[in-house]
């Protein structure tokens, strides 16, 4: 199955709190559904900047701390549905693509090599429990 390495707040924010874009510099031909793989790349830029997505729509009690994001591994699945140039999405970000994502999915969390772009991920690796 096709995985994409995400920053950990924004692949938690995909799993668990609605993120419906994901901010890339390029488009993609990929559609369909793919695994969120939670990257090692956890940044305090990146938390501050969830707290004040968070704190504008006062859902900022649901963000985890710091600390608490899964890393290095698998910890969902989404859908991968259209892209575009831009996006009203409370989540784009001018100037990027807007991947619009639906029907996430959590899993368990398994531990993953990730990889900069798209990768696959044997269905022997995934756990049966994982599958989609």
């Amino acid at each position: 199955m096709m995985a994409l390495s995400i920053r950990p707040v924004w692949a938690w924010a995909i799993i668990h709190a609605g993120k419906d874009v994901e901010n890339r510099p390029r488009p993609c031909n990929y559609r369909g559904r793919f695994l969120v793989h939670a990257s090692l790349d956890a940044t305090k830029e990146d938390f501050e900047k969830a707290i004040e997505v968070f704190a504008a729509e006062s859902d900022f009690a649901m963000l985890p701390s710091e600390d608490e994001f899964a890393v290095g591994g698998i910890i969902g699945s989404v859908e991968l549905s259209d892209v575009a140039p831009a996006s009203g999405s409370r989540w784009y970000e001018p100037g990027a693509f807007a991947w619009y994502l639906r029907n996430p999915r959590p899993l368990p969390f398994f531990p993953c090599r990730g990889y900069r772009n798209w990768f696959h991920v044997p269905d022997d690796l995934i756990p049966v429990s994982h599958r989609t």
